[in-house]
């Protein structure tokens, strides 16, 4: 596939998206007290206008407001609200890149939560205004405790999934910022140890590189309480990773005399890669990879891999 300029492409990996809908767990439909489905459609473009608005006031191109990634954040809401607590990680020990590939998701992700809650009870018809004091909250942080505002103003993102449920007591709201710059083929996302990884894909957009691929190890999480949750902050990748880099050409090798092992095609940004898992443990691999866009390195993918 011939690559093209992102300023006119944004919608071709967009259907990708469409066809993981279908593997997100059916969920209950939440009742808003008194806000109607065209109300809440409206709020969450105004949200999306005011990110926009901030993303421009920076130069940054615009997000898309994106339905996979918006049931994705419905879901981690509708369990904060239900379960009372605000935290990135879920009641399984999920964090947002786990839950966004367990979804059927691909691409790097990066979320902002936020909640506010009253005993006295919270008025039905401040809920908008409400999401919008919590949004604009995060966008006026002050570093170095700005990781929201950061999380808006990552250049790379081209998507965002908006979410915001609420009761007669509080009310949680998602942001799950996207960056969609490769296409991948369908991966296995359960292996048992001993069993190849094979990720290939296509970068989508012209002045991309393929740099390297990181496989990050962490152990199964652990089922969290609510008290726990409430008292967690930022989250991040694990410290245990592997960095693989693209093939060498003939006669050349890294310093650590390797030749690489990501085969690349420059001319179509396809790519190929075989990881083992012969040498591993059980646990959660996630595969991550990192791009050259623009004169910009970050991360493209956030792909997760059960090995028992």
């Amino acid at each position: 596939m011939k690559r093209k300029n992102i300023r006119f492409a944004l919608y071709l990996s967009f259907l990708f998206a469409l066809t993981c809908l279908n593997q997100l767990p059916v969920y209950s439909t939440f009742a808003y007290p008194t806000l109607s489905t065209n109300q809440i459609n409206q709020l969450k473009q105004h949200i999306l206008s005011l990110i926009n608005q901030e993303r421009a006031s920076f130069g940054l191109r615009p997000v898309e407001l994106d339905d996979f990634a918006s049931k994705v954040a419905e879901r981690h809401c509708q369990e904060m609200l239900d379960y009372e607590f605000t935290s990135h990680w879920n009641q399984a020990g999920l964090k947002p890149y786990m839950r966004y590939s367990y979804a059927g998701g691909v691409d790097a992700v990066m979320e902002n939560v936020a909640g506010k809650w009253s005993n006295s009870g919270l008025d039905p018809a401040r809920i908008p205004s409400i999401v919008e004091q919590l949004h604009l909250a995060m966008f006026n942080e002050y570093p170095p405790n700005d990781s929201h505002r950061r999380t808006i103003l990552q250049p790379q993102h081209t998507h965002v999934g908006l979410a915001f449920f609420f009761n007669q007591n509080r009310l949680q709201i998602a942001e799950e910022f996207v960056a969609r710059y490769v296409d991948v083929e369908p991966i296995a996302r359960k292996i048992k140890l001993g069993e190849d990884i094979v990720i290939k894909g296509e970068l989508l957009f012209e002045a991309t590189e393929l740099h390297t691929i990181d496989v990050f190890y962490e152990p199964f999480p652990e089922k969290m309480t609510i008290d726990f949750l409430n008292r967690t902050t930022q989250y991040g990748f694990p410290k245990d990773r592997l960095v693989l880099h693209t093939k060498t050409a003939d006669g050349y090798s890294y310093p650590d005399g390797t030749t690489g092992s990501i085969e690349v095609d420059k001319e179509t940004g396809k790519f190929s890669c075989l990881i083992s898992s012969k040498e591993g443990k059980p646990g959660i691999y996630t595969l991550v990879v990192w791009i050259n866009h623009e004169g910009r390195k970050f991360p493209a993918t956030n792909i997760c891999v059960e090995v028992k």
